[in-house]
């Protein structure tokens, strides 16, 4: 019995770029049909409300400095959350 991640190690490193790709553009695409209000209300660190800043990869939202950012994101510039960062990190 294998798992996706057993799979995925299993592919060459050409398709493993294949499918990174294909994940990346499928992200992109529905990141540009999510709204802020597809978001969660709470900050996903420390749990309470307030000016959050959303994910553009997930429905998570997290105060600036829950996440250790000292300045936002400039306009137009996607941030993501920790659980996001990591899977892009692995599927690259």
């Amino acid at each position: 019995h294998s798992s996706m991640s057993d799979v995925y190690t299993e592919l060459k490193e050409c398709d493993r770029l294949q499918v990174s790709r294909a994940i990346h553009r499928a992200l992109h695409q529905c990141q540009t049909q999510r709204t802020a209000r597809d978001n969660d209300d709470h900050c996903y660190v420390c749990g309470e409300r307030g000016s959050l800043l959303c994910c553009d990869g997930c429905r998570h939202s997290a105060h600036q400095l829950c996440v250790g950012l000292f300045q936002l994101p400039s306009k137009g510039v996607p941030w993501y959350c920790t659980t996001c960062h990591a899977r892009a990190v692995v599927l690259e």
